[in-house]
Formats: C-alpha cells, sequence, structure tokens
C-alpha cells in the first residue's frame, strides 16, 4: 500500500515522502497513529500544493533576509572605551 508519511519514522521514511509499505503496517501502525494517510489522488494533490507553499514561503524568506543583509551592511557601529597602558581596556 503507497502512503504519504505526515512525519518521519524511522527506518521507513521522511515527512512528504510517498513509499510502499505492508498493507497492515500502513493500517494497523502508521494509519492508526497519524503518522501517515493513504497515497490517493486527493491526499497526493494536497502533498503537492503544501510543497509548493513551502516553497514560495521559502523564497519570500530569502527575499526578506537578502533585505535585511542590505540594512546592515549599510550600518556603522561606533564604540568608544578607554584603554590604559599597552593599549589594554580599563574595566570599569
Amino acid at each position: 500500500m503507497k502512503v504519504i508519511f505526515l512525519q518521519d519514522v524511522k527506518g521507513k521514511g521522511k515527512k512528504g515522502e510517498v513509499k510502499n509499505v505492508a498493507d497492515g503496517y500502513a493500517h494497523n501502525f502508521l494509519i492508526k497513529k497519524g503518522l501517515a494517510v493513504e497515497a490517493n489522488a486527493s491526499n497526493i494533490s494536497a502533498l503537492n500544493g503544501q510543497k509548493q507553499k513551502e516553497k514560495k514561503e521559502a523564497i519570500a524568506e530569502l527575499e526578506q533576509a537578502k533585505s535585511l543583509k542590505e540594512t546592515l551592511e549599510k550600518l556603522t557601529v561606533e564604540l568608544s572605551a578607554k584603554s590604559g597602558e599597552g593599549g589594554r581596556l580599563l574595566v570599569q
């Protein structure tokens, strides 16, 4: 039986993967515990839609990070401190 993993299952599959597993294992463990759903047409299309949404969010997050990088590169921070002999900083 083909299933879509909703969570990582050690030794079986990772979240979002579609894999073939034994029918009994799928019904009695994976689906019952909410770790996977049956891979039918509607669930596969929902998975594809979710992957596209995550891809768009990742692109938006990257653009936001790039704009933040540009903003931070324009900033100048100056710190002043008193130093003693030999150029060592004084603790106050």
